[in-house]
Formats: structure tokens, C-alpha cells, sequence
């Protein structure tokens, strides 16, 4: 068996990518939160800080559940 699929079996690899997306998905938000302009160069209002950050929890909650899908995918026996 290559040492690769051993290490995604073992969950060393899963696990990298778990902290790494959640890093990611802390470090976005943040963004999100702390930016005193959107793209278009209008100012942040709470509100638009909320809707940005519901957008961007939408958009992570998807690729957690993917995430967790191929986890256990993967570790089921």
C-alpha cells in the first residue's frame, strides 16, 4: 500500500486538513469583520458585516460537510 493512502487511512492527513480549514474559515472571518469597506468601496454597516459573515458561514458549512463526508468515508470499518 503507497505511504500516502496509508497516512489518509491513519487520519494524519484528514486531521491536517481539519485544522486547516478551520484556520482558514477563523482568518476569513475575521476579514470579514474587521474590513471598513466592501469591493465595490461602499462602508461596512453592521448589518452588511452580519449578511457578509452569513454568507461566508454558508459557504464553510458546505465544505465542512463535504469534509466530514469523506472522513467518514474514508475511516468506516
Amino acid at each position: 500500500m503507497c505511504s500516502y493512502i496509508k497516512k489518509i487511512k491513519e487520519g494524519i492527513f484528514m486531521k491536517i486538513m481539519g485544522y486547516i480549514l478551520g484556520i482558514l474559515f477563523i482568518i476569513g472571518s475575521l476579514f470579514l469583520w474587521f474590513r471598513t469597506s466592501d469591493g465595490s468601496g461602499l462602508n461596512n454597516t453592521f448589518q452588511i458585516k452580519i449578511a457578509s459573515l452569513a454568507i461566508w458561514l454558508l459557504f464553510c458549512l458546505i465544505l465542512f460537510i463535504i469534509y466530514f463526508i469523506v472522513y467518514f468515508l474514508i475511516n468506516r470499518k
